[in-house]
């Protein structure tokens, strides 16, 4: 397998992923430890011009309309992200959420500054990333976090169709329960009992890997998308 390769890339990367399961305590049909976040280039020119690889409009951080709410909706977690000390007004750069397309789920790509990022240690980094990722999951959004230079650094991946597939597969299992309950007046109505969605898997991957981890220089994650097709730069 050439080392290059974005299949090389994704192997490498399920050496540092940590399993983030949703809130829920079943467990989902999928193995998280199989996601791997999208291997396609940022372009940060389509960023700046809020337009996805396809050049359809995207949501961004200046995306607010004033007549209707806009999802996916960031603007919450980034404004409890920067009331954080360690993490502050200047960590979060921009975004852009792009819907479907084609194969390709729908997914946000955060720029963060590096100067700020290079001062949160590996614990702090996953602090960030896991609260971006299940923000993000609440619409079904995956999420990929990127440098001005494209160096990628950390991504959240959920598998959202498997989920669905879990639930309706055991809707189709499961009979469903026939209960009744009393109203004030003594008489007694039936009630069907539908089984609880299935809990989305996640993966979080961060680069984890030597010391630079812990000092907070981070060099991607295991030479995901390096600058100019060389070594990745901190």
């Amino acid at each position: 397998m050439p080392q290059n390769s974005p299949a090389h890339q994704a192997c490498k990367l399920i050496g540092v992923m940590l399993v983030a399961m949703g809130s829920q305590c079943a467990v989902a049909q999928t193995n998280p430890s199989s996601l791997q976040p999208s291997l396609a280039p940022l372009d940060f020119n389509l960023v700046e011009e809020g337009l996805c690889a396809d050049n359809t409009p995207g949501v961004t951080n200046t995306s607010v309309s004033q007549v209707e709410l806009t999802t996916p909706s960031f603007w919450w977690i980034r404004d409890q992200i920067a009331a954080q000390p360690k993490f502050g007004s200047k960590l979060l750069d921009r975004w852009l959420a792009c819907p479907s397309q084609g194969a390709a789920p729908q997914r946000a790509d955060f720029i963060v500054n590096q100067q700020v990022w290079s001062l949160l240690d590996y614990l702090e980094r996953y602090k960030l990333v896991h609260e971006l990722g299940t923000a993000a999951r609440d619409y079904d959004y995956n999420i990929r976090i990127f440098n001005r230079q494209g160096v990628l650094l950390a991504a959240y991946t959920c598998d959202f169709a498997g989920a669905l597939v879990a639930t309706a597969t055991q809707k189709e299992l499961t009979p469903r329960a026939q209960g009744s309950t009393s109203n004030s007046q003594g008489s007694t109505h039936s009630q069907l009992l539908t089984p609880n969605p299935q809990p989305t898997a996640c993966a979080l991957a961060l680069d984890s890997s030597g010391k630079a981890g812990f000092r907070g220089r981070s060099t991607g994650i295991d030479g995901a998308f390096p600058r100019g097709g060389g070594t990745p730069q901190p």
